[in-house]
This record gives C-alpha cells, structure tokens and sequence, in this order.
C-alpha cells in the first residue's frame, strides 16, 4: 500500500505545480493541472480547492488523517486503532510520512477558511510492498496495528496484479480521508477522481485502488474502476484459523482491490505491456 516513488516535484508557474515522471517524457502535466484550472460548477455546495501537500504541511495532514480516518474508517474502528493523542504514531506515522514525502497526496481544502477537509494518500505500488508491510507489522508490539498492517499486506499481495499486468510500477490510490462533517459532498469522488488524473500525468499506464470499506468501494465504481479481487472479513482469519482478524459493521463485510487502465480513461491508445 505504500512504497518509493520516482517523481520529482518541479519548480511552480504562475503559483502552479508541473509534475515531470522520470520515465516520461518532459512535458507539462495535462489532466490533473488542468482539472485546478476547471471552475467549480456553480451548483456544487462547497467552494473547494485541490493542491499536493507541501513538505510545510505534513503534520496537518498527518494530524486530519489521524483523526478523519483511523478515528472513522470502519476497518480502524473495529481494529481500535489507537490515535488517542490526536497524531499517528510507530510504524503507520513512518508508512504516512514516506508517502507525503514523495510529493503525491492531495488535499481539499474549504476556500473560506482554507482548512483541509479531505485527503487522498497516492503512491507508486511495486511488487514488493506486501512484504515491506509485513516487515513493518513483526516489528509492532500493539495487536490491532498489527493486524490492520497484515490485512493491508494480503490486499497488496494476493491480486497478483504485477503478474496480470507485467508491470513493476502501478499508480495507487492509498487511503481517502474526509472530515465527517463534510461527508456525502462528493470530496471524496473527486479527490480520487484528480488522483487518477495525476496519475495519468506521471505516465503511469494503470492505477489500483484497494478499498477497505463500502464507501471507498462506491467511489471506486462510480468512477468505473474494474473490480479485480475481493475478500470477507470473516475470511481473513487469526493463526487459529477461526476468529477473523477484524469484524467492520456492516455493511462494510469485506476488503476489495479496484483498477483502471489510465491511459484508456483519457481516449489515449493503449499501450503494449
């Protein structure tokens, strides 16, 4: 779910970001600049503005997250994933920090009061990431970060999506996190929606996005994301091979991965594996 990620972020335009990929070729990027430049249409209830967080702003953002999705998303709860003091912390604050390093997560922000109100963690998915969590789930003491670290290692292994796709590099939706009191205004839809766009800027030629309950699963499939594999929670099952590692409320029953051929999404050609 999280890994390195080769991208370079470039000087600003006219107080606008251009992205360049190390394996395209150095052009300005197109869909994801352009969807900043788009107008809000005039009947949508919030006045919002989409940006990549900035070094400056990691503990902010670390902090939202904390709060708006371990605190919230129905997989933590059930695990009582511990963000009592307001912060992450141990092995998922250092998977977070990596990710925000390597210059992929947007944020929303309310123009207003320019406070963020969603999130969306973006990262560059290599075969082996599973292990990377699985590594960092030996070294946790605290039982239900180790469970949520396995669950998230079994979702980035068993797709064997490298192997379908014969690629080594997939763009990857991580998490979306949405302050609760700005829920069903479509942030999260188009947070994920300009993820893949940037996606599509980076020259990624696919993007995954692995849902870990039914609302993350419906923005997947309203933006016509394929489904490539599922499982239910009462499946994933502890060394005992009876009590399931987590039991979310229903009806978030169980964990799914989700793609998308980006370069099909935007009437590109699509490419040879």
């Amino acid at each position: 779910m999280f890994s390195n990620c080769l991208v370079n972020t470039l000087k600003s335009k006219f107080n606008i970001i251009t992205f360049y990929s190390t394996t395209a070729t150095k052009h300005p990027s197109k869909y994801f600049i352009s969807s900043i430049l788009t107008p809000r249409k005039q009947d949508e209830p919030i006045n919002l503005k989409f940006e990549l967080v900035k070094s400056a702003e990691f503990d902010p953002t670390l902090q939202f997250i904390a709060k708006n999705f371990f605190r919230e998303d129905p997989l933590c709860r059930s695990l009582c994933i511990n963000t009592s003091k307001g912060k992450c912390e141990g092995p998922i604050e250092l998977l977070l920090r990596d990710s925000l390093r390597h210059g992929m997560t947007i944020i929303a922000r309310e123009g207003n009061e320019n406070k963020i109100v969603g999130a969306c963690i973006n990262n560059r998915n290599c075969p082996w990431d599973a292990q990377k969590l699985e590594e960092y789930a030996k070294q946790v003491q605290d039982g239900s970060t180790k469970k949520l670290l396995y669950i998230w290692a079994l979702m980035s292994r068993e797709p064997k999506i490298h192997q379908e796709l014969e690629l080594n590099s997939i763009f990857e939706i991580g998490l979306v996190a949405i302050n609760n009191k700005f829920n069903h205004r479509g942030i999260g839809t188009e947070l994920v929606k300009r993820s893949l766009d940037l996606g599509r800027d980076l020259n990624f030629s696919y993007a995954r996005m692995d849902c870990t309950s039914d609302y993350s699963m419906k923005i997947a499939e309203k933006l016509k994301m394929k489904r490539l594999w599922d499982v239910s929670y009462k499946n994933i099952l502890m060394q005992d091979g009876k009590t399931p590692l987590a039991v979310p409320e229903y009806p978030h029953s169980q964990a799914a991965v989700y793609y998308t051929h980006l370069k099909e999404q935007s009437g590109e050609k699509k490419s040879t594996k």
